[in-house]
């Protein structure tokens, strides 16, 4: 039985996996996200590419620049560890478009392997869901 996401973070966090940030504005937590030092995405690990994981701001903060500031932490955390480039993941349908504009501006560019479905890269002709498991992989030299 898989353990339920709280729990697997905790975990991950303990064991150094994981370092999770959360953005504070004005005393509310306005967003969150985690800089994975090993992603379950077989070419960032295999290449030793940390992720950025899980970026999420509460809707009324979302345009104000918080997942830019959030983000370039997170970068800056994998630079002082010794890391050179970066890599996350996001959706390929409308809920992510804001995201996709953000990365690209940010410097992210596709990653070689492209696209996968649960962290298996897709097929040409093949047919899969478009759900949050169709995710398009970028990177970015930090």
């Amino acid at each position: 039985m898989r353990k339920n996401l709280e729990s697997l973070c905790i975990e991950e966090q303990t064991s150094g996996i994981r370092t999770a940030c959360v953005i504070i504005s004005q005393s509310e937590i306005v967003g969150y996200g985690s800089l994975l030092r090993y992603s379950e995405y077989a070419h960032f690990r295999n290449h030793h590419i940390p992720e950025i994981n899980d970026i999420w701001i509460y809707g009324p903060y979302r345009r104000k620049g918080f997942a830019s500031l959030l983000i370039a932490h997170l970068e800056q955390l994998a630079a002082s560890h010794g890391f050179h480039e970066v890599g996350l993941g996001v959706g390929l349908y409308r809920d992510y478009v804001p995201a996709q504009k953000l990365y690209f501006r940010l410097g992210y560019e596709p990653a070689r392997e492209g696209i996968t479905y649960k962290n298996t890269t897709v097929t040409a002709g093949e047919k899969y869901p478009v759900d949050d498991d169709l995710i398009f992989w970028l990177t970015k030299h930090i």
